[in-house]
């Protein structure tokens, strides 16, 4: 009851000034809820998928070619595939969102590299002298 009867006390240009004052504050809740829903919404909207996940051993695939389709974002950066380094590799993904500027999601992948390959041996000469 105090704050009511001390509110009525201030004279007419006090009153205004508190209610921009409750205005803006109100304007700037919004608008950060508003700015946190848009980037709720992009990393939502982002999707990736993978084509494979078993990698043959030795062959020229970049990290970046793995990936079938991807919306609502573009790779900045993906770590390196060692296709000469047998076994599980975790690759990771940086995306950043086509919709709001500066949202970021990381996004892990797992390959196998796999020698499934037989050894082609290559003869030299074809004819043996005894």
């Amino acid at each position: 009851m105090n704050i009511l009867k001390r509110f009525k006390e201030l004279d007419k240009n006090k009153k205004i000034m508190l209610g921009i004052g409750a205005v803006v504050c109100l304007l700037i809740v919004v608008f950060l809820l508003n700015e946190t829903n848009k980037k709720r919404e992009a990393l939502n909207g982002i999707r990736i998928e993978f084509k494979e996940e078993q990698i043959e051993y030795g062959s020229k695939v970049t990290s970046e070619e793995l990936i079938k389709s991807i919306q609502g974002a573009k790779v900045i950066e993906s770590s390196v595939l060692d296709t000469k380094k047998l076994g599980e590799q975790e690759i990771k993904y940086q995306l950043e969102s086509d919709q709001v500027k500066g949202v970021k999601k990381e996004v892990n992948h797992k390959v196998k590299v796999e020698d499934t390959k037989k050894p082609v041996i290559e003869m030299i000469e074809d004819t043996k002298e005894i």
